[in-house]
């Protein structure tokens, strides 16, 4: 599909149908949806495309689709549907079960995936004392564990409760695909090696070591997909802005020491700043260079 621009690929066809009538009641913009096969799974997975010709509404296509996925069950999407006309006829194909595993396995980029699965997996070893994992992970104690290099990284993928695992999974998995998708896996990777690093330094000088987890990294991925949208929305990696500001609210509730909370609220401020910082660097440079071409 030449001179189209694929804004996702999903195996629930209905969950795209209802974005396809909000998109045409609100644009006039007609979405396409073409079957594509999996040599994973059987079962059938979609993509959606913008057609060359409403190439203009890209950007609002890729924010409309961001907000959607966040509130998808949202009355103004349904009120689209039936306002359109369309949806009796349209899910007649799309009584195929929802499939998680699918969908991470057509939308997740390599990185993220092994980021996700590499994070899982010392999760799982973290449960048998018998592996030490935290004592071989944790930032550095002493000089002598300076030599140990991946401690300045490491920490990240530590968690110490089966909710902050899975709440991190989820913005790295929802940020870091996007990043990687437009940018590539080694933007991603910097925006990891440096927040996760950074991060540990501040919180270590704060806290002392023994710390973990990936919400540095993820309050990084937040902060870099803001400012991006909102400085170079054509690049398609979005975030709304009152995740952000949800997400600065709770970083300033984690540094009221009155609620005595146990949050390494120091690799979230960093990871923030980090975030904010590159994605700034990389569109002030993206921006001078077309000037100059």
């Amino acid at each position: 599909m030449q001179g189209h621009i694929c804004v996702c690929v999903s195996s629930n066809q209905r969950f795209l149908l209802i974005f396809v009538d909000y998109i045409l009641r609100e644009y006039e913009v007609q979405l396409q949806i073409k079957q594509v096969n999996d040599a994973f799974s059987s079962e059938a997975n979609f993509e959606l495309w913008l057609p060359a010709q409403f190439a203009q509404f890209e950007e609002q296509v890729i924010n409309a689709f961001t907000e959607y996925q966040l509130a998808p069950t949202h009355q103004k999407y349904l009120l689209a549907s039936w306002g359109v006309g369309k949806t009796g006829h349209q899910f007649v194909k799309s009584q195929s079960k929802y499939s998680l595993i699918a969908d991470l396995k057509m939308q997740a980029r390599p990185l993220t995936l092994a980021l996700l699965m590499l994070t899982v997996s010392i999760y799982i070893l973290q449960q048998f004392e018998f592996f030490n994992i935290n004592s071989l992970l944790f930032y550095p104690e002493s000089n002598a564990q300076y030599s140990e290099f991946w401690r300045f990284i490491s920490h990240a993928f530590l968690h110490f409760s089966l909710l902050h695992l899975v709440v991190n999974l989820m913005w790295l998995w929802y940020l870091g695909n996007q990043v990687e998708l437009r940018l590539g896996a080694l933007k991603l990777l910097s925006i990891f090696i440096l927040s996760a690093a950074l991060g540990g330094y501040g919180q270590n000088l704060t806290t002392g070591p023994y710390f973990g987890g990936l919400s540095g990294v993820v309050y990084a991925l937040t902060g870099f997909c803001w400012l991006y949208g909102v400085m170079a929305p054509n690049k398609r990696i979005h975030l709304p802005t009152p995740i952000l500001v949800f997400s600065v609210i709770w970083l300033l509730i984690g540094n009221a020491t009155f609620l005595n909370l146990s949050l390494a609220n120091t690799v979230h401020v960093v990871g923030l700043a980090v975030g904010l910082f590159m994605a700034f660097i990389d569109i002030l440079w993206m921006k001078r260079y077309q000037q100059k071409s």
